[in-house]
């Protein structure tokens, strides 16, 4: 009787841990869950990569063909012709045109404190489980005599 109780301990454990980290392990649903969602999140980030590479793209070809765009530029860095009068305003600034340069995303995840957890648990299961069946069969066993 023992043996059968310690052999279902044992199976109740490796079946409770074997979910554990079907569900939450480090390869398990929440961490493909979240994969997916990190895969996502950079893919989204190579679209506005790609947007942002097109714009200056488009930009050089503008800067390239068109002299007023260059002389637009030349402005805005404080470049000026030497027959041009300037006006400074005093406690004004203007609006400078800054590119957009993307975004970094990180893959932050500490995946070894949620899978000792999960290992720590699947180790002391078997022994709970097998301590409590001693104790309720050991209780009806006391009934019964």
């Amino acid at each position: 009787m023992r043996v059968m109780r310690l052999i279902v301990a044992l199976y109740a454990g490796f079946l409770f841990g074997g979910s554990m980290l079907f569900f939450w392990g480090h390869s398990g649903i929440y961490s493909y869950n979240k994969l997916v969602n990190y895969r996502n999140s950079l893919e989204a980030n190579m679209k506005d990569l790609e947007q942002i590479n097109q714009q200056l793209l488009n930009d050089i070809d503008a800067l390239g063909s068109n002299p007023e765009i260059v002389t637009l530029q030349a402005r805005e860095l404080g470049f000026f012709k030497d027959d041009e009068q300037v006006i400074r305003i005093e406690n004004y600034s203007a609006g400078r045109n800054i590119h957009k340069v993307g975004r970094l995303i990180y893959k932050a995840e500490s995946k070894a404190t949620r899978d000792i957890l999960v290992k720590i648990s699947a180790l002391f299961l078997p022994l709970l489980f097998y301590l409590f069946s001693h104790l309720v069969l050991k209780g009806n066993a006391d009934k019964h005599r």
